[in-house]
Parts: structure tokens; C-alpha cells; sequence
């Protein structure tokens, strides 16, 4: 579970970055942008795709060991 909660953290630095990108008056012309964010964009989608396999690994040991999860 804190391997995912990394994940999530990694990915909401991320989001942040995307918005600050807009707000950058280094960044002169829409290609640029577009670029940092097609960038930004693609770091999210791989931290997404990791946060969910190891979601799907969490629920499997869930899973496996009902017992120990037991509330």
C-alpha cells in the first residue's frame, strides 16, 4: 500500500507540474507547451499504469489472505 501512496504522490507532482507549465512565461510559443505537456502527459500515464499494477498486486494478496484483512 505506501508503494501506491508513492505512486499517487509521484503523480500528483506531476499534475502540479502540468498546471504550473501554463503559468510558465518561459515557455514562448503554443508548440512549446504543447511539447511540455505532451511530455508531462506521457510520465503520468507510465506512473498511472505502475500505480495500477500495484494496486491489482495489493488486491491480489488481499485476496489470497481474506483472513489477515479481516476489519
Amino acid at each position: 500500500m505506501a508503494r501506491s501512496f508513492r505512486k499517487s504522490g509521484e503523480r500528483a507532482e506531476v499534475l502540479k507540474d502540468m498546471a504550473k507549465a501554463y503559468m510558465d512565461y518561459s515557455i514562448k510559443t503554443p508548440q512549446a507547451l504543447l511539447a511540455r505537456y505532451k511530455e508531462l502527459k506521457a510520465k503520468d500515464d507510465k506512473l498511472e499504469k505502475e500505480e495500477a499494477d500495484i494496486d491489482a498486486k495489493v488486491k491480489k494478496i488481499q485476496e489470497e489472505h481474506k483472513e489477515s484483512f479481516k476489519r
